[in-house]
């Protein structure tokens, strides 16, 4: 029953906007198409413009479905508005039936799948996100099917600083059928919570994307050719600095990029990866490259448009890599590429100590500056021989955990988990 195609519902973050959740997808497709040759994946997201970026879909295996039903109005007009007075009316004094209404493409969808795969990687994790209680009526309408939900690939927590929110995780983290952790660091913290029963170890499953070669510039591939440092900052990695501003942190990023050009370790790539309306790291790291103003050819900015394996070939070509979206880092080091993660939660932590156990090559975020980064760059060039064998040694054994996340679908589909109502 359980080695035949199937077809999987995609659900929670699958936005290409953010590279990172479209590397989760890939990673997913490639994972359990091992696992299931000749399954199909229906991928419905929370909007409409989040799901495929402006960009067709070049995966024969995957189908976009229509997003979540949106109860969209202003204050002014909002009584001129049927939606409204569906929700107001007849819908609000009823939950059950506003769930089946929000959700009812993700019903149908349910509906052909063999089960639910909640993606994102992010979506249970730091309450900087935003208190995660948003996806629990989703959740629990699925759980309704009476068929598995699984939090796919994902880091959760921590959500010590709300003990409220995090009694609530805990005994809604319990209903899922299967919570596949993509590190230990989400382990350790799921067993402080009491939740064990359903949980497995695994990896992200963007460690088994593929590159793509991109179409590019020939001033671009040149640059490449020159095997430069690669860098990835955000605005958004600012905002876990809470003693600074926007335009504060602006600076810190943009010291440390002219202190690696100062120092001359190379040319420096800046290398966006998430590219959202309002989180937009090509925005950020344009406005710096502009204001540098590095002479030479010694600085160099990717386009937007590279797709999520697009970024991944490029930045395999790099001598050494430093990133703060995480799945930057991640594409990276399943290219065996040196790596410093400029993290800021959970995730980055556990990945580190994963891959390298021990955490030399972590640089938090509240520590970055440039001096710092320049520091930790040095080191990392002055071994990277030993940290690149290293990686060469390590991913594979990685990778073969990204895949056991297929067995352990299998073995939930063929037992016929009940999940809790």
């Amino acid at each position: 029953m359980a080695n035949g195609s199937k077809t999987f519902l995609l659900v929670g973050s699958p936005q290409y906007s953010n590279r990172g959740c479209e590397a989760i997808i890939r990673g997913t497709v490639e994972i359990l198409s091992r696992r299931f040759p000749g399954s199909r994946f229906l991928i419905s997201g929370s909007r409409e413009e989040d799901i495929i970026d402006g960009r067709a879909e070049k995966d024969s295996r995957i189908e976009h479905r229509p997003p979540q039903a949106q109860f969209k109005y202003d204050t002014l007009s909002r009584y001129f508005y049927p939606q409204w007075w569906l929700y107001r009316v007849i819908l609000r004094p009823f939950p059950h039936l506003t769930c089946q209404y929000i959700y009812k493409e993700q019903l149908k969808a349910m509906s052909e799948a063999a089960c639910a795969l909640e993606v994102g990687g992010d979506n249970y994790t730091l309450l900087d996100y935003g208190s995660p209680e948003y996806l629990f009526p989703l959740d629990q309408t699925l759980l309704s099917t009476g068929k598995p939900l699984i939090l796919w690939g994902a880091s959760v927590g921590t959500f010590t600083a709300d003990p409220r929110v995090e009694r609530r995780m805990s005994d809604h983290l319990k209903r899922f059928t299967l919570i596949l952790a993509r590190e230990t660091e989400t382990v350790s913290y799921l067993e402080s919570l009491g939740v064990t029963d359903n949980v497995k170890l695994v990896a992200d499953p963007a460690f088994l994307m593929a590159p793509v070669e991109p179409i590019l510039p020939d001033t671009l591939k040149d640059f490449i050719e020159q095997s430069p440092i690669g860098i990835n900052l955000s605005a958004f990695a600012g905002k876990f600095i809470t003693s600074l501003s926007q335009d504060d942190w602006k600076k810190i990023a943009k010291d440390c990029i002219r202190a690696l050009l100062e120092a001359d370790l190379g040319p420096i790539l800046l290398v966006p990866h998430v590219f959202k309306e309002t989180n937009d790291d090509h925005k950020f790291l344009e406005e710096i490259s502009r204001e540098i103003n590095a002479r030479g050819g010694k600085l160099a900015i990717l386009p937007k448009t590279l797709s999520a394996a697009e970024l991944k070939w490029v930045i395999s070509k790099l001598q050494a890599f430093a990133g703060a979206r995480t799945h930057s880092t991640i594409a990276a080091l399943s290219s065996s590429v040196p790596t410093i993660s400029i993290g800021y939660s959970m995730k980055a932590r556990g990945i580190n100590k994963d891959i390298f156990k021990h955490l030399d090559w972590l640089l938090p975020v509240s520590e970055l500056n440039a001096e710092t980064l320049l520091g930790k760059m040095q080191k990392l060039l002055s071994c990277k021989e030993a940290v690149r064998e290293h990686l060469d040694n390590t991913i594979p054994e990685i990778q073969k955990k990204s895949l056991l996340a297929g067995d352990y679908v299998a073995e939930v589909l063929e037992a016929n988990i009940a999940p809790l109502k």
